[in-house]
């Protein structure tokens, strides 16, 4: 039995999507394909503009067998931890194969260099990178010239979307000691951030903006008539049926919890305590609290040449949903794996996951914290993976209360909501 895992948002899940799983599956020989999910903000420090059941359901009629979430903390963070967080529970699921990733790069022989210099983190980078970042240079910006310093060698396709984190999950399965083999398929269609939906393989990106730009009640002929032949019609049927009673969220409809979050705010200190907010940025935002108009309009008043607009909008949603800076070495790592949905006929694969994980398989929510206190993790592992928990599901709830107030419905909780069954 052979299986394959994918880390992913699928926001919304696209024909590029579909390709890669299929690609998946013809050149591995995978029986089966695990997804390892955002949930309902993800890495670009954004919203989905569709919940994560949604988003799962279309994964699963779209090629995947079971879809898992990953927690909040990691989802809602820079490449490097959202690598960790999603190679992390590949492997202690104990019956993953392969990792397959998208990049721009067509051999991945090219990013090994990289990917050993930064696990082994030798002391000539180290000053080379402290060396830039005194200078004034983002982290970024700063890891890229002392890579390229150390390497002395060309390296800028690395600054690609796809390609920074390929190489950050290269990154992941060197220091996890990860059994896992690694798989690129080379991206195809538009780039990344394309903002225009053009050809067959859009980017996640022109689709939202399409959808955005005809914000006039997504009435199904509109859906329809933007996304024919970007996404899987299957895709198409569930947009079109969840935008009857409900539509898209986008970062702007946070902007009031966001104005109230910071109203709050007593201190830079307190700030600082917030995962991705150093001294500077926390300065800078208690400065400007009160210049506050929207959520964009405050990531535009905060981005600088030193700190990119994902950095700010991630940090903003770490002040908004409350993730504080991660305390403890169980914190760097999720500590529980979730099921959001799966395919009947994947009852097999499964059972093996729960029995060969090493860290707690939920597939409850009314029961979730019972299983993890009573599973063979450390004290502090347990109390990690309550932590987290609790900072994925009310991040979700905080995500449900402005989409239920938005569009006048019910709110639903958590612990109401079912596995996604196919």
């Amino acid at each position: 039995m052979k299986t394959a895992g994918i880390i992913a948002e699928y926001n919304p899940f696209h024909n590029g999507h579909a390709y890669q799983i299929e690609e998946v599956r013809r050149q591995t020989g995978a029986d089966y394909v695990i997804i390892v999910m955002s949930g309902d903000f993800v890495q670009r420090g954004e919203p989905s503009i569709v919940d994560k059941y949604l988003r799962t359901r279309m994964a699963l009629e779209g090629g995947a067998d079971i879809v898992l979430e990953l927690p909040v903390l990691f989802a809602c963070a820079g490449a490097e931890y959202f690598a960790r967080g999603g190679v992390s529970i590949l492997n202690s699921l104990g019956c993953v194969d392969t990792l397959c990733f998208g990049t721009e790069q067509k051999d991945l022989s090219d990013f090994e260099p990289a990917a050993d210099l930064l696990t082994e983190e030798p002391p000539a980078y180290r000053q080379c990178l402290a060396s830039y970042l005194r200078e004034g240079m983002g982290y970024p910006t700063a890891r890229s010239a002392a890579l390229s310093d150390c390497l002395d060698t060309d390296i800028s396709f690395l600054r690609k979307p796809n390609n920074i984190l390929a190489l950050e999950y290269l990154c992941a399965l060197k220091r996890l000691g990860s059994s896992i083999t690694p798989l690129s398929i080379q991206r195809v269609g538009s780039g990344y951030h394309d903002h225009c939906l053009t050809g067959q393989f859009a980017s996640a990106t022109a689709i939202r903006n399409s959808l955005f730009e005809r914000n006039t009640g997504f009435q199904e002929s509109l859906v329809s008539d933007t996304l024919h032949g970007y996404m899987p019609e299957s895709a198409i049927v569930l947009l079109k049926k969840h935008f009857d009673a409900y539509g898209p969220l986008c970062i702007q409809n946070f902007s009031s919890i966001l104005q109230y979050r910071l109203l709050t705010i007593q201190s830079p200190e307190e700030l600082s305590s917030y995962f991705d907010i150093d001294s500077f940025l926390a300065n800078r935002i208690f400065q400007n609290r009160f210049a506050f108009s929207s959520f964009s309009d405050f990531t535009e008043l905060l981005t600088s040449k030193n700190m990119t607009r994902g950095h700010i909008q991630r940090a903003l949603f770490h002040i908004l949903l409350n993730l504080s800076e991660p305390e403890g070495t169980a914190m760097f790592f999720p500590q529980y794996t979730r099921i959001l949905g799966m395919k009947r006929e994947s009852s097999g694969i499964l059972k093996c996951m729960k029995n060969s994980s090493s860290i707690p398989f939920l597939t409850k929510m009314a029961d979730a914290f019972k299983v993890i206190d009573a599973s063979t993790l450390s004290e502090g592992q347990k109390k990690a993976a309550c932590c987290q928990l609790q900072q994925t599901t009310f991040s979700s709830h905080v995500y449900e209360s402005v989409l239920s107030q938005k569009y006048n419905t019910i709110f639903r909780h958590e612990n109401t909501r079912q596995i996604v069954i196919l």
